[in-house]
C-alpha cells in the first residue's frame, strides 16, 4: 500500500488535511472490480485514524463552533438526546448549539471534544463520570442507623 489519497475536513472555517493509504488492484486483486469502478478504495480504519487526529487537534487548538461541535458529537457516536442527557441539558439546547443559534459555552465544547477523543482511543472515563453525575437522584433516602 504505497499510494495515498488526500482527505480533508472543513469545520467552522478551519480545514484539516491529511493523507490516507489507498488500496490498489495489486494490493487486493479480489476487489479489482470495485477499485476500477470507484478509482480509489480506502480502508475505513484509516479514515477513523484521520478523524481521531482531527478530534485531538480540535481539543488542543480549543476550536469551537457548530460544525466542530457536531463533528465531535458524531465522532463520539452520540445522538442528540444522548449528549443532552450526558450534559444535563434539553435536547433543543444541543440542537441550537449545532445550528449556531446559540454560542457554545467553552466548557461544553471542551467536554464534547474530550468525549470524542476518549471514544477514538476506546476509553470512556469522562463519559462514565458524566453519566453517573447526571442520573436522577432520589429525593428521600432512608438510612437505618439502629
Amino acid at each position: 500500500m504505497s499510494q495515498t489519497d488526500q482527505v480533508k475536513v472543513s469545520l467552522d472555517g478551519v480545514t484539516f488535511r491529511g493523507r490516507v493509504p489507498v488500496l490498489t488492484e495489486g494490493d487486493r486483486p479480489d476487489l479489482s472490480d470495485i477499485i476500477e469502478e470507484f478509482g480509489v478504495l480506502t480502508d475505513a480504519r484509516d479514515l477513523e485514524r484521520f478523524e481521531a487526529k482531527v478530534v485531538r487537534r480540535i481539543g488542543t487548538l480549543g476550536l469551537r463552533g457548530p460544525e466542530t461541535f457536531r463533528f465531535c458529537r458524531a465522532s463520539s457516536e452520540l445522538g442528540v438526546q444522548e449528549l443532552a442527557d450526558v450534559l444535563d441539558v434539553d435536547r433543543r439546547t444541543v440542537s441550537r448549539w449545532e445550528h449556531g443559534d446559540v454560542e457554545i459555552p467553552k466548557p461544553v465544547m471542551a467536554i464534547v471534544a474530550l468525549l470524542a477523543d476518549e471514544h477514538s482511543r476506546g476509553k470512556s472515563l469522562l463519559m462514565d463520570q458524566l453519566s453517573r453525575t447526571t442520573k436522577k437522584r432520589p429525593r428521600n433516602i432512608d438510612v437505618d442507623a439502629a
